[in-house]
């Protein structure tokens, strides 16, 4: 490990505090830098990563690396297991269980935006989705998915809950790549840019119940499409080359 850059106590020697300030920091690169290939899941299915070759790629100890991987396991993008961590496989449940929590989510931070929200911020997403929504057909599907995250996001984040925001993220982060593959299709575009217009429309109007049936069944994900959605995933994920920190 590089010798410490945070500041020196009094007499030249490094203190308790900034040995934790320096790993902590190095735990959350690895964790960022790990998190964000399991999202795509640039690990295949069921492949046990090498934390030795995962540190030799990203220039660090095996300690954060070990950490950071530890923190994907109960996030649900890792497995731990007595031969040591595997990529998570794709699961036709799990999939349309986090849709189901997502809907609760969005409906639960839709109704106290409802309430809380005030008509400059109202206005304010309108005016965003305004700018965004012209190219909105046109944009390519990863574009499309980061833009429908943000949207929901948005009016989540209105309802002044910060715990519901960050809970919403991690289950967008945890379907991204099967709703990138479910939003690939020409034929769902139109259906989700009319339901953000409705969205919007709803809160304008403070209509919590018109919105939360927008949301329901825009977010819904039935148990035959994600049959559907896991085959093509697999299709995809096994015949690109697999992640070189894997090998």
């Amino acid at each position: 490990m590089k010798a410490s850059s945070a500041p020196i106590a009094p007499g030249g020697v490094p203190t308790a505090s900034d040995d934790a300030a320096e790993t902590g920091s190095l735990v959350e690169r690895a964790y960022q830098a790990l998190r964000s290939r399991a999202i795509d899941f640039a690990f295949r299915p069921g492949e046990t990563v090498k934390v030795l070759a995962l540190s030799k790629q990203l220039g660090l100890s095996r300690t954060p690396v070990k950490e950071a991987l530890n923190r994907l396991v109960t996030e649900g993008l890792f497995e731990a297991t007595p031969s040591g961590f595997v990529a998570r496989s794709p699961d036709v449940d799990e999939i349309v269980d986090l849709c189901e929590l997502r809907s609760v989510l969005e409906i639960a931070g839709f109704r106290l935006a409802c309430e809380r929200a005030d008509d400059a911020g109202i206005e304010a997403l309108a005016a965003w989705w305004s700018t965004v929504s012209p190219g909105y057909a046109d944009l390519s599907v990863t574009e499309t998915t980061r833009v429908d995250e943000a949207f929901h996001e948005r009016f989540v984040g209105m309802g002044g809950n910060r715990e519901m925001v960050r809970q919403l993220r991690l289950v967008c982060a945890r379907i991204r790549f099967f709703r990138t593959i479910d939003l690939d299709r020409q034929d769902y575009r139109g259906p989700y840019y009319d339901d953000h217009l409705a969205i919007i429309d709803a809160l304008r109007r403070r209509d919590a119940d018109a919105g939360a049936a927008v949301i329901g069944r825009h977010i819904a994900m039935s148990r035959e499409r994600a049959v559907e959605v896991i085959k093509e995933a697999l299709a995809r994920i096994f015949t690109r080359k697999p992640a070189a920190a894997a090998r």
